[in-house]
């Protein structure tokens, strides 16, 4: 009995004895990926699976997930160096951008070392050249930048309040620029640097070209036809929220808004009668540039005013035309200003 327990044990110390021996080495790959494949020449990522299959596809989520964690690194850090106020909002606000890169572009040309079984895992690691990688992801850049020049480069040709509107506009196509240039710095800093100097000194310089283009928004406001000041008023506020600044005199100020008001007057009833006084409200607002016209728009009230009185008839007519003003005028001056050049 004593024999045949000992034949057992030796027979399965003899099994496990030769597995270990045909067992190869671990790769050096595996002990130490950097020291074969340099992090300063290559991108590369082991990955681990139940099968061949699933260490691949690990292998290159590792890829995925080293792109992106290195990207938002980097954001949070340049984000806080250059942030005025050092405040969270715009290092979240530039985080959030990020969950949109590119960290899941697919390289082509990827290398794959050759596959090693430990137990029942499988280990595989995915490799290419920080160069060659970058070359691939090149055209990204250029596109993105492309689409942040469009609307940069505009906003040169305008005058102050549509190069606001358009600088605004750049500050979109800079997130998706500058996410795109972080994912191409995580590949080969030294490549993107050089070859975007001109892209990172325009999302430099935008900030303050953006604060520049704000202060020369400065607008003087003449109205005709207005009593009590509410049209001047509705249009003062409109161009403030549109953007512009309204200043009390003309002097220095390069934009004027002329705003002529009529009540398009009628009277209604019978001979002998005491009238009534009929109102429909339009106003005539015309924005210039030194000069030379930019916009206008015509409101009119679809409601009319009817009083006995002439002057109540009047002030329930501008009343009418001044919210009719508030309600168009901001959002349609954005809009036209937008569309011109």
């Amino acid at each position: 009995m004593k024999k045949g327990i000992l034949s057992i044990i030796a027979t399965c110390l003899a099994v496990f004895l030769f597995s270990c021996a045909q067992q190869p080495p671990a790769p050096e790959w595996l002990v130490s990926a950097n020291a074969v494949y340099p992090q300063s020449k290559y991108l590369c990522q082991v990955g681990d699976g139940a099968s061949k299959e699933a260490a691949a596809a690990d292998a290159l989520a590792q890829l995925s997930r080293y792109i992106s964690t290195s990207v938002k690194t980097q954001v949070v850090a340049k984000t806080e160096a250059v942030s005025e106020s050092g405040s969270k909002s715009e290092v979240n606000r530039r985080l959030k951008q990020t969950s949109t890169i590119d960290s899941q572009f697919e390289f082509s040309e990827l290398n794959y070392t050759e596959y090693y079984k430990s137990a029942k895992v499988w280990y595989v690691a995915v490799y290419i050249e920080r160069e060659k990688a970058w070359e691939q992801y090149r055209p990204k850049v250029a596109a993105a930048s492309d689409e942040f020049f469009a609307i940069y480069d505009h906003a040169a040709e305008c005058d102050p309040f549509r190069a606001y509107i358009w600088y605004s506009n750049a500050v979109q196509e800079a997130d998706t620029l500058r996410s795109r240039l972080s994912v191409a710095d995580t590949i080969c800093s030294p490549l993107t640097e050089n070859a975007f100097s001109k892209e990172y000194a325009a999302l430099k310089k935008l900030p303050a070209l953006t604060a520049q283009s704000l202060a020369g928004c400065t607008v003087y406001v003449y109205t005709k036809g207005d009593e009590g000041g509410l049209v001047e008023a509705a249009v003062s506020d409109s161009l403030k929220e549109a953007g512009f600044s309204v200043a009390r005199t003309a002097s220095a100020c390069a934009y004027r808004a002329d705003v002529t008001v009529e009540m398009n007057e009628t009277k209604e009833g019978e001979s002998g009668e005491d009238p009534i006084y009929v109102g429909k409200p339009s106003a005539i607002i015309e924005l210039n540039y030194y000069g030379t016209n930019l916009y206008t728009c015509f409101v009119d009230s679809a409601e009319k005013s009817l009083a006995f009185s002439q002057k109540k008839m009047q002030r329930d007519s501008l009343g009418k035309i001044s919210a009719k003003i508030r309600e168009t005028l901001p959002g349609d001056l954005k809009n036209t200003l937008n569309k011109k050049l």
